[in-house]
């Protein structure tokens, strides 16, 4: 399962189940192709965790611009936020 949480012109990051990184169900969130969880820290200089929550929030986005805040993509977030 996957579900894009932002996009922009020089970037995107998504939430997924399909990459190796994932494990029992817990999504990560992919962004330059590189797998983060909930605590590292993405090349903006924001938690994987910070971005998702403002998602969640839908928060200003900067630049870019949220992902659908479809019933999957809210529930994979919340599952990342644990």
């Amino acid at each position: 399962m996957k579900a894009m949480v932002y996009e922009s012109s020089k970037a995107e990051a998504f939430l997924t189940t399909d990459h190796s990184a994932s494990s029992y169900g817990v999504p990560v969130l992919v962004a330059g192709g590189e797998a983060y969880g909930r605590g590292d820290v993405l090349p903006s200089g924001i938690t994987a965790g910070d971005l998702v929550q403002r998602f969640l929030e839908d928060m200003d986005p900067g630049p870019g611009a949220w992902g659908e805040r479809t019933e999957g993509a809210v529930e994979m977030a919340e599952r990342f936020l644990r």
